[in-house]
């Protein structure tokens, strides 16, 4: 028999599941079985206890992800949306400004590290 607790359970180890594989997450029902509970039990939890469905969930993780890397390791685009998950860069890129405001590609642009201009080279002086 399953109880509120069995579900929470079973939300905070597919959330986890997800977490660690979001490039090549389980399918919904693949996921549901793992936890065991059942795929519409199981995307019924995840908008109790998450505000989304499971799918909404990962989508929201692969992006928060793909921000990271773009932000802190200044990976590129087309690497990023890749490993996240995503097959095709034009679906990675609406996604991505969708739920950010900005495409990926700005998102980029403003963090890579600014190159200094360089100064001219300053001669020494001969000496007198």
């Amino acid at each position: 028999m399953s109880t509120p607790q069995t579900h929470s359970l079973a939300v905070l180890l597919a959330s986890q599941i997800l977490q660690d594989d979001i490039a090549e997450p389980p399918t919904l029902r693949e996921l549901a079985k793992i936890v065991g509970v059942s795929h519409p039990k199981l995307n019924q939890e995840f908008r109790k206890y998450f505000g989304t469905t499971v799918f909404g969930y990962l989508r929201k993780l692969r992006l928060e992800k793909a921000r990271e890397l773009l932000v802190v390791h200044h990976s590129n685009v087309t690497e990023t949306a890749f490993q996240v998950g995503y097959e095709s860069l034009p679906s990675f890129s609406r996604a991505f400004s969708l739920h950010f405001g900005h495409c990926p590609r700005n998102v980029l642009k403003q963090t890579q590290p600014r190159k200094e201009p360089q100064s001219p080279e300053i001669k020494e002086c001969p000496h007198v």
